[in-house]
């Protein structure tokens, strides 16, 4: 699941938008981070990147509550 929120601090003139991707893998948002600045088969880059640039970026784990329960004590 992908998400896109519009955001901006209009004081320091700064405008975006917020990506939000839910995956099981870290892959399949990283596929399609690379298609939308790299471009796939029969397109280029997302043209949304004509008029903003990428400031920042990170990515989280968040374990199933399976794992959790499971963990040894400490």
């Amino acid at each position: 699941m992908r998400s896109a929120t519009p955001l901006g601090k209009p004081g320091h003139g700064e405008f975006g938008t917020y990506f939000v991707a839910y995956a099981r893998t870290p892959g399949i948002p990283e596929a399609m981070l690379r298609t939308m600045f790299l471009g796939g088969p029969g397109s280029g880059p997302d043209p949304l990147l004509d008029y903003s640039c990428a400031v920042t970026g990170s990515l989280f784990f968040v374990p199933p509550s399976g794992l959790l329960e499971d963990l040894p004590d400490g």
